[in-house]
């Protein structure tokens, strides 16, 4: 329950005020948009360590709500869904574990961005206004008409990961 209250929470905090949008077209990893081809995401990174469907219960990424089917590439520190006949989004960035690198108009965002940096990078106040320095702020698409984005999980002020993000 207090999972949901503060995910509730920082949705409410992300879309008030002055509300910023995330371009996917300014974003990459690994100098791969976050919308890239199976093929093109194994040439730039290898084989994933797992590949599986991960049966989301709602959203884009959904095999149930989007009438067919979606895999993961599973790299351990980061993720890609998709499937064949569309690309492949990046689904998840773990900071934790290994060091790696998200690209944002020419900022390097890692474990060590802290939440005056984000606020910074995206104009938003939102990453300030988290209780004691923890939660998800969800940054929505540029494109309104795709409704979709991504979140970011602060923890003690560092960002943890982030998640690509749709509406259930």
């Amino acid at each position: 329950m207090k999972s949901f209250l503060i995910f509730a929470l920082t949705i409410i905090i992300s879309q008030s005020g002055s509300a910023q949008t995330i371009d996917f077209d300014k974003l990459t990893f690994q100098n791969l948009s976050p919308f890239s081809s199976k093929e093109k995401i194994i040439e730039k990174l290898g084989g994933p360590q797992a590949v599986y469907e991960p049966n989301y219960e709602c959203g884009f990424l959904s095999a149930e709500e989007q009438n067919k089917p979606f895999y993961t590439l599973d790299y351990n520190e980061f993720k890609f869904t998709g499937n064949d006949n569309e690309s492949y989004v990046l689904d998840k960035i773990n900071f934790e574990t290994r060091p790696v690198v998200l690209t944002y108009s020419g900022h390097q965002i890692n474990s060590k961005t802290d939440i005056n940096t984000l606020a910074k990078i995206f104009s938003m106040d939102a990453f300030l206004d988290l209780p004691s320095d923890t939660g998800v702020v969800i940054i929505p698409n540029k494109n309104k008409v795709q409704e979709d984005g991504y979140g970011f999980e602060i923890i003690n002020g560092k960002l943890i990961s982030i998640h690509y993000w749709s509406p259930c």
